[in-house]
């Protein structure tokens, strides 16, 4: 009988302890990861050197260009890198036994990465380096086709500092995307940024410029060893005004030309032209 409780007593033990072992939930690794935009950076530059079919197959002289978080609610590491480079010949990809130019080509690759990991990456608003598909021209590039650009306007929004104040600072420059098409790229688009066409719901979000004025227009661009000289009327009174003024009119002329990978310098001419 004593032998039969006993037994009966081990029975219950065991069972409540596999009872509390299957109820008991089991301790989770956290294994989450936030990513700085440094090690973003390293992720996407890496990706463009080793997986990028465009940059592996003649791709050189790899320089980035700008980096900007994205804002995104649920996600505090998603990133873009902006990244220039040359290839030895025209076109996109792996042109490996296709016809191709010899021709030195700039491009700008923009990679997205969120998480660490590479979800994105667009060589000159065309070329899609991660599934090969190619908008707006095909392979070897028509420059007449229409091509998205980036205009840089102030955005008072960006540019807000302790106790409210307005900081006049570059940073606050900001990219609009826009359509150009013609047969001089960058001269059609110095010239679009002059028009300021800023739309009604990209004012609400705070941006603004005192372009355009009918009489400031652009004369002349030349571009020789990557430094971009602009020449632009005189208006007397228009690009003077004080330092905060001259200086984001400035800014957004240099940083819309900059945008483009063969332009490294920017020379406004006359040289008085944004003295306060």
């Amino acid at each position: 009988m004593k032998r039969t409780i006993i037994f009966i007593i081990l029975i219950a033990i065991i069972g409540a302890g596999v009872y509390y072992l299957n109820q008991k939930e089991p301790q989770k690794e956290n294994t989450q990861s936030i990513y700085t935009i440094e090690e973003s950076r390293e992720i996407a530059e890496n990706w463009i050197k080793n997986e990028s079919p465009t940059y592996t197959y003649d791709g050189e002289n790899l320089m980035l260009k700008e980096s900007r978080a994205l804002d995104l609610v649920d996600c505090e590491d998603c990133y873009e890198f902006d990244f220039s480079f040359k290839s030895r010949h025209g076109g996109f990809g792996n042109r490996e036994g296709e016809m191709v130019t010899q021709a030195i080509t700039p491009h700008i690759t923009t990679v997205t990465v969120e998480h660490g990991e590479v979800t994105k990456a667009i060589t000159d608003n065309e070329f899609d380096e991660m599934t090969g598909k190619v908008k707006q021209g095909g392979q070897g590039v028509d420059r007449l086709q229409p091509r998205e650009v980036d205009l840089y306007y102030y955005n008072k929004n960006k540019d807000i500092g302790e106790g409210g104040q307005a900081q006049c600072s570059p940073k606050a420059v900001q990219p609009i995307s826009r359509v150009v098409k013609g047969e001089n790229l960058i001269k059609d688009t110095i010239k679009l940024l002059l028009k300021g066409r800023i739309q009604p719901g990209e004012k609400q979000q705070g941006f603004s410029t005192e372009f355009p004025n009918e009489n400031f227009s652009l004369k002349d661009t030349q571009l020789k060893n990557g430094t971009l000289t602009l020449t632009f009327t005189q208006v007397p009174g228009f690009t003077s005004g004080g330092s905060c003024r001259t200086r984001l009119l400035k800014t957004q002329i240099e940083k819309t030309a900059k945008q483009f990978p063969e332009v490294e310098d920017v020379v406004i001419k006359p040289e008085t032209l944004f003295q306060p």
